[in-house]
Parts: structure tokens; sequence; C-alpha cells
């Protein structure tokens, strides 16, 4: 046995009921068949972020949100609420290929509710006048730009063929992001 070098890692888990007061604990003992999910770089974190929003993800929660669904790479992936895309992000990053939808047209063009993020080591002065900004996020991490479209999720307007490997979003809560809905589509 080789304890420096070792291949295989043991765990043994304790078992502790409230109602056991003399018999000793159940335990069990296996090993570990899949690994856990890696932590995010550093430069992946939100205060080196290029493009703000009220509500951007942080990478280490998209990053089990992406773990949960289980994205591969050249899987289809599509977020409805996307916002300043850090789950798009983080399954870009696993190598999906993004599509991105949301209601909020000052997001994906970056004005009014999103903030260029000046301490971020991407920054330049140039990001100020880039727009969408939101792409900005992608482009800070060597991404290609994801397919986004404004849309309103109460109306079905991707044709039926349309199919994804997942869907990864975290929908809008609270009063500051009350639901909404289009007056009239954009191409009218």
């Amino acid at each position: 046995m080789d304890i420096k070098n070792a291949t295989k890692r043991f765990t043994l888990l304790e078992l502790h009921s409230p109602n056991q007061s003399s018999k000793p604990p159940k335990l069990y003992f296996g090993y570990l068949l899949t690994k856990p999910p890696p932590s995010p770089p550093i430069s992946l974190s939100l205060s080196n972020r290029i493009y703000l929003g009220p509500t951007s993800t942080s990478p280490s929660l998209a990053e089990l949100m992406c773990n949960q669904a289980k994205i591969n790479p050249y899987h289809f992936v599509y977020d409805p609420f996307m916002g300043t895309g850090s789950l798009l992000i983080s399954s870009m990053i696993r190598g999906a290929i993004g599509f991105g939808s949301d209601i909020d047209l000052r997001v994906l063009q970056g004005y009014g509710v999103g903030r260029i993020n000046s301490k971020s080591t991407y920054y330049s002065e140039n990001c100020k006048y880039t727009v969408p900004k939101v792409m900005l996020n992608f482009d800070q991490y060597g991404l290609e730009r994801p397919n986004i479209f404004r849309v309103d999720t109460t109306k079905c307007l991707l044709p039926e063929h349309v199919q994804f490997d997942a869907i990864v979003t975290d929908p809008p809560y609270g009063i500051r992001a009350m639901s909404r809905t289009m007056v009239k589509p954009i191409n009218e």
C-alpha cells in the first residue's frame, strides 16, 4: 500500500440517530465513485467580472447548477433569464454552445441596469462604449459569444423542433425583478 500516492480514496461515514443512547452509530465504508465539481478559477470571481447586473449569479453556484444539469461539450444550453450571462459562462467554459434570452432589453444592451466593473483586470476605457455590454463577459473569458435574443417567456416564440440539452436558469424573483411582458414583439 502506497499511502503517499494513493489511487483510491476511502470514506467512513457515521450515522448517529437522536434515539441512540447506548447503541453504536451505523457505519458505512466505501470509496469515491466520482470527483466533486472543480472550484471555478479565481479569474471567474464576480469581483473581477467586467459587466455586472443587480443579481449576477456567483461562479460557484453557477458551476453547481451546470454540474447538476450534466452539461458537457457541444451540448445546447439555454438560459431564458440570462441577465449578464453568469450561467451561460459556466456552461460554455464546459464546452457547451450557449443560447440566452431576457425580456429586459436594458440588460442585454447594457444600459440602465448593469454596470461596468472598473476594478476588473479586463477593464479598459473602451469597455464603457461597447454595446451590447453583456458580450464583454464572454470576451473576457475567451468564449464564443452566445446566441441571444429578447423574448417574453410567457409566449413561446421558439419553433417546436428546437431542442436543448439543458435549460439552466435563475428566474427573476422579488419586487425588483417583477414579471414583465413585452407590449409588442421586436420585429413589428
